[in-house]
């Protein structure tokens, strides 16, 4: 029962770790040096937790990483906290195209035809998130429903949606001001404050305000 068993995992963590790799070499293979991998999917054989941001800035194509710059003391913090909670983390966007702002992707798109390759991109992320999701708890980060958020947002799928923890995006202190809100809250009543992000994550969701499309 416990080689059935050892097989099994082993089997699905084989499978996870190619999900992942195919899509990282399909980034790294598109024909435009604005298209982003990041690089520390190549180190992942097991997904526990996905962290969705918006899409690379000039950081993140400087380092091949992704929540870098203004985003990076926060989201180390977070995905430390993560780590340390044996979970482990694939961090991604719903677009690996570069711009310099989330402005800047937003009119790409609202001039890209159907099957362009930057619409392809951000398709082919949800459905890794489709993919993966399904064992793993999903964080994004971003509430405005702009058009990259109602792209990625329509090719998920239902089970997928319904598992979503929607916060604040952690650029301009978004998330932290949101974070310490909650601290605050804790501190002034009785009740004791998690050691777990991924907890507190739950209990400040803004899913009431997720609306696909």
């Amino acid at each position: 029962m416990g080689g059935d068993l050892g097989g099994i995992q082993k089997r699905g963590k084989l499978k996870t770790m190619k999900i992942i790799l195919d899509q990282f070499n399909r980034v790294k293979s598109l024909e435009n040096s604005n298209f982003i991998a990041n690089t520390d999917w190549e180190k992942l054989s097991r997904v526990d937790v996905i962290l969705i941001g918006d899409n690379p800035g000039k950081k993140e194509k400087e380092e091949g990483r992704f929540f870098q710059g203004g985003t990076k003391a926060i989201m180390d913090l977070v995905i430390s906290n993560l780590n340390k909670n044996h979970r482990c983390v694939l961090v991604m966007n719903k677009s690996n195209y570069y711009t310099d702002n989330t402005k800047e992707i937003n009119q790409i798109l609202s001039q890209e035809k159907e099957n362009s390759i930057i619409i392809k991109d951000i398709k082919s992320n949800a459905n890794l998130v489709n993919e993966l999701g399904k064992n793993a708890e999903i964080v994004l980060f971003g509430i405005t429903k702009n058009n990259l958020h109602r792209l990625f947002m329509s090719n998920l799928s239902d089970e997928v949606k319904n598992k979503i923890i929607q916060l604040k995006h952690p650029s301009r202190h978004n998330l932290a001001g949101q974070l310490t809100e909650y601290f605050l809250n804790q501190m002034n009543s009785d009740n004791e404050i998690p050691t777990d992000i991924l907890k507190i994550f739950k209990e400040i969701s803004l899913n009431k305000l997720l609306n696909s499309h």
